[in-house]
């Protein structure tokens, strides 16, 4: 898809306003060609034409509905309200996902990271809501949780020309990106999903802030059921508070 909106003023004072679309598929052509007096007129047009693609508060025109959405929830119109629950950390976020990838990333003061949110997600969702068993590596919600162990590769990751990962034989140009790469959890077991029994997609995650990436995202039906989800998620937090204070 080729996409283009242009919004000039010409020397006269009238406005003009060009937008055109050109899809690929089933997807419609879409054009636009609109001359205007005053930028108001521009303004109440995009409002009332564009309402799929044009941010009435900023004034602004994107090239799609789901840009337009990531606009909306970006902190530009969503306060950071969701404030981090580990001691010694003032840091607030947009949404639950963003304060879940705080934490999993480790750069949260408090060291926690994402097998810490993990082990804890594995003890409250006793009902698998969120979790799948069979990818528990613990091996269900009644074992003990696993050991971490780190994992890290050394100078014999050298095969002549870059360092090589055992996993997945991607290369590196550095051992620290190798290492880095070790760390993330790309080779991890995607132990989230969405649940089919709340009319999820049973798409599955990695990572607890992607699944709740894809909840907030409002593009599955699991949306209508979030306070379930929610109640593990504050589930989650309360355990982190103790977590610090024990």
């Amino acid at each position: 898809m080729r996409s283009s909106t242009t919004i000039t003023r010409t020397r006269i004072g009238i406005v003009s306003h060009v937008m055109w679309y050109v899809s690929v598929g089933d997807s419609d052509v879409v054009s636009c060609y609109a001359f205007f007096a005053f930028e108001l007129g521009l303004h109440e047009h995009c409002r009332q034409k564009h309402a799929d693609r044009y941010c009435v508060p900023c004034k602004r025109m994107f090239q799609n509905w789901n840009n337009l959405d990531h606009h909306h929830r970006s902190t530009l119109h969503r306060g950071r309200t969701v404030a981090c629950p580990m001691r010694g950390c003032d840091k607030a976020f947009v949404s639950s996902a963003a304060l879940i990838h705080h934490l999993e990333s480790g750069g949260c003061v408090s060291r926690v990271d994402r097998h810490t949110v993990n082990r804890i997600v594995e003890r409250l969702d006793r009902q698998n809501i969120i979790t799948n068993p069979a990818r528990v590596i613990a091996g269900g919600t009644n074992a003990h949780p696993p050991t971490i162990v780190d994992q890290w590769a050394t100078e014999y990751a050298w095969n002549g020309s870059a360092y090589e990962c055992y996993l997945c034989h991607r290369t590196f140009r550095t051992l620290p990106a190798l290492n880095q790469h070790l760390r993330s959890p790309t080779h991890d077991d995607k132990m989230y999903r969405c649940p089919h029994n709340l009319y999820g997609c049973g798409a599955e995650f990695v990572a607890l802030s992607a699944f709740c990436q894809h909840v907030e995202s409002g593009n599955c039906g699991v949306c209508r059921f979030r306070g379930e989800v929610d109640r593990v998620l504050e589930g989650l937090s309360s355990r982190m508070k103790r977590l610090r204070m024990g």
